[in-house]
This record gives structure tokens, sequence and C-alpha cells, in this order.
């Protein structure tokens, strides 16, 4: 929670002193906003059977549930972007970098976080 909140107020940050984050910096803050990986702890403290073993690997930020979430803010960016148009920030964002740089990087989440059974 305290990790969201500081997130939250990095996009404020930028929205407020017109400042446009690098790749990397929208990436990271945006994983984090996306609320992916709260909603997967979340969904684990519903369940029945689970352990204190679980909640702290999910709390852990591992790999998998960094590329869901990536891969769930991107897909949302790109499906509402005419909302986002009306929002600085994200305007110049994809008009810099556009949505098949988001499309890319989709596609690099899910292929580097393969699970092969």
């Amino acid at each position: 929670m305290k990790r969201l909140a500081q997130a939250y107020l990095t996009e404020s940050r930028w929205f407020h002193s017109n400042h446009i984050p690098t790749v990397e910096e929208y990436m990271e803050v945006a994983i984090v906003t996306s609320t992916y990986a709260m909603l997967t702890t979340v969904s684990f403290l519903g369940m029945e059977e689970t352990t204190e073993e679980v909640l702290i690997w999910t709390t852990s930020h591992p790999k998998i549930i960094e590329a869901a979430s990536l891969i769930g803010r991107l897909m949302d960016d790109i499906a509402g972007s005419e909302v986002y148009f009306k929002l600085p920030l994200l305007f110049l964002f994809s008009t810099l970098y556009g949505c098949t740089y988001l499309r890319l990087n989709i596609f690099m989440g899910w292929e580097s976080h393969k699970i092969y059974v």
C-alpha cells in the first residue's frame, strides 16, 4: 500500500510539473499504479487455504506478478487511449513512443516471463 501511494505521488508530481518521464521511469511507476500486484495479494487473502508463505511470496515482487502488472498496464493504456489523451503526460508519452512501442513491450513482457510446463 505504501509503494502504491508513493507511485501515485510520483505521477502527480510529473503531471503538475509538466515532466515527461523516460520510458523506464514511466514503466517503473506504471507497474505499481496498475494495482495488479495488490489485487493478486488480496485475491490470495480471500482463498481458504492461503498460507503465510504464499502471502510473503506475493509481496516479494516475483517476476511473474511484475510481468502480469506490466502487460495489464500497457494493455490498459492502449485500450483507454481515447480517455488518456485528455491528460497531457500520457498524450505526450503516446505521441513520442506510440502504441507500436507499447505493444512491443507487452510482447517482450510475455516472452521474458514464459513459464514452461
